[in-house]
């Protein structure tokens, strides 16, 4: 005996609109677990502890964090006290990465360290994905055609992207599921920033 109650759900389900996810066949590289450690965690940079050393500790940092992946760094200023205007340049693995720094008022109340050239990895831009989005999704995968390894200018968005199919319980797009499914495939663009590699969803 067919129950009502079965008879209504199924009803209403093929009165459901059929959903197209545009992105679930989107080929491209799979994202894995990195097999290095994270960068270093970015600490606060209000202010600066430790002189020039602690700013070169500092830069080194935003280095490795830009680039994804750890590697030695070493780094050196052109001065041994602050003044208003200097240089620091950090080696990474060979590429020399220069900031100008300018500081104003008493020591380090403000100060503010530039470079117009980073170092991106395609390992680094693949860890930055699977640290963020692989705890709560699946079929994780990036576009073919990032760089090995590059310089970008800071800010600069990557002409590839990446997807993840988000789980029912992604705690921004697992509010989305359907009956019968999980939320659609998200693309995000990839930007490498001074200090940072930001992975952003694609809004609807």
């Amino acid at each position: 005996m067919i129950r009502p109650l079965a008879v209504l759900v199924v009803l209403v389900l093929a009165a459901l609109p059929a959903c197209s996810d545009e992105y679930a066949d989107h080929s491209g590289i799979p994202v894995v677990r990195p097999t290095g450690p994270a960068p270093p965690e970015r600490e606060s940079e209000q202010y600066v502890f430790g002189g020039v050393d602690g700013l070169r500790k500092v830069l080194e940092t935003r280095v490795l964090r830009s680039a994804g992946v750890v590697k030695p760094v070493r780094s050196e200023c052109d001065v041994e006290r602050p003044t208003p205007r200097f240089t620091c340049t950090v080696d990474y693995d060979g590429e020399r990465v220069t900031y100008l720094v300018t500081t104003s008022g008493s020591g380090w109340a403000e100060w503010e360290a530039t470079t117009d050239s980073l170092v991106m990895t395609r390992a680094g831009v693949l860890a930055a994905v699977w640290r963020e989005y692989s705890a709560h999704a699946a079929k994780l995968r990036c576009e073919d055609g990032i760089p090995e390894t590059a310089r970008v200018a800071p800010g600069t968005k990557l002409g590839q992207r990446c997807y993840f199919k988000p789980g029912a319980d992604h705690p921004v797009y697992g509010e989305d599921s359907r009956i019968g499914g999980y939320p659609d495939t998200v693309a995000a663009d990839l930007v490498v920033a001074n200090g940072d590699i930001f992975v952003v969803p694609e809004k609807d």
